[in-house]
């Protein structure tokens, strides 16, 4: 398979496209380094538009930082979602092969509950990987735990999270103290010497590390930062 793009899955109805790339050509992500980057998108509409018309809750949910999420849907999320859609999902066998040995990153955009289980199981066997869900409070994605992070950002859901089994990631605003049991990303203090392909600790309950801080960060840091200390 020539790709660098493919598509792992594809539901109309769920208006849910699952998504990989980075195993033709590994990532130029400078934080998260060579890594397999798997998306979730609506079907329907491409992610600029979802955006801006709200057609992301497909996959976004009910995020409650979308407003300030740092990913730019005009770039890798948009390139890969038009590429993908002409395409038909891959198998297991198929997607191992064309991953290698890279570790994935779920959720590039997108939130692993919107990515159905098999395809969860497919892109994570036989590889480590990374992820972060906005939805730790329902009960229907409880089964996410031992493989993402809760992504909270407070320390009232922080321990809620925590109560039900999660390890959690927090952004905090910048200078904002840690909390027991919490560390700064290893990204953030080696100032980008260490990425998430060396680090992975960001792997859920299955892992026995810490809770992993972060202050906010990307292209709406000021704004993220207001709110964060708002809430």
């Amino acid at each position: 398979m020539s790709s660098n793009t493919v598509l792992l899955s594809i539901d109309p109805v769920a208006d849910v496209m699952v998504t990989a790339t980075g195993g033709k050509r590994p990532s130029s992500n400078i934080k998260t380094g060579p890594m397999i980057q798997v998306q979730a998108a609506p079907v329907s509409v491409n992610p600029v538009e979802a955006y801006k018309t709200g057609a992301d809750v497909s996959v976004c949910f009910d995020c409650p930082v979308k407003k300030f999420c740092y990913v730019n849907k005009g770039h890798a999320p948009l390139a890969t979602w038009k590429v993908a859609r002409e395409q038909t999902p891959i198998d297991a066998p198929t997607f191992d092969k064309w991953a290698g040995n890279r570790s994935a990153r779920l959720g590039s955009w997108g939130d692993p509950a919107a990515m159905p289980i098999n395809v969860l199981e497919t892109v994570l066997a036989n590889r480590s990987h990374t992820g972060y869900s906005h939805q730790w409070d329902k009960p229907e994605y409880q089964y996410l735990a031992p493989i993402v992070m809760a992504s909270v950002e407070t320390i009232e859901q922080r321990e809620q999270a925590v109560s039900t089994g999660w390890r959690t990631f927090r952004i905090i605003a910048p200078g904002a103290p840690l909390d027991t049991g919490e560390i700064l990303c290893p990204n953030y203090t080696s100032g980008g010497a260490v990425q998430c392909a060396d680090c992975m600790l960001c792997s859920g309950a299955d892992n026995a590390a810490a809770d992993i801080v972060i202050p906010v960060h990307g292209t709406y840091k000021t704004a993220g930062t207001l709110a964060i200390e708002a809430a």
